[in-house]
C-alpha cells in the first residue's frame, strides 16, 4: 500500500468510525473472533457488525440473528470480553 493510500485510508477511518487506523491496527480480537464469539455465545447467526470507540477502547457490536429477534453483544476488541 502506498503511503498517500494510508493516509487517506486512515482520515476516512476516522471520519466513518471516529477511531484512528492505529486503534484498529492494536487490537487484539479479530473481527473473525468477535463474530464467532457472538454467534456461540447468542446461538445464531451475526448478520451486522460495527467497530466503536467507545470511552477510549475499541468494541465490536455484533447483531445476531436468533430465529425472530436480533440481539447485540458488545465485544471488547482488547480482551476479547462481553460488555
Amino acid at each position: 500500500m502506498r503511503i498517500e493510500d494510508e493516509r487517506v485510508l486512515g482520515k476516512m477511518t476516522g471520519m466513518f468510525t471516529g477511531l484512528k487506523l492505529v486503534d484498529l491496527n492494536a487490537v487484539k480480537t479479530s473481527l473473525a473472533q468477535a463474530v464467532a464469539l457472538a454467534e456461540q455465545q447468542k446461538g445464531g447467526k451475526a448478520i451486522k457488525v460495527q467497530v466503536e470507540n467507545e470511552h477510549g477502547s475499541v468494541q465490536f457490536d455484533v447483531f445476531v440473528r436468533v430465529r425472530d429477534h436480533t440481539p447485540s453483544l458488545k465485544i471488547d476488541a482488547m480482551s476479547s470480553r462481553t460488555l
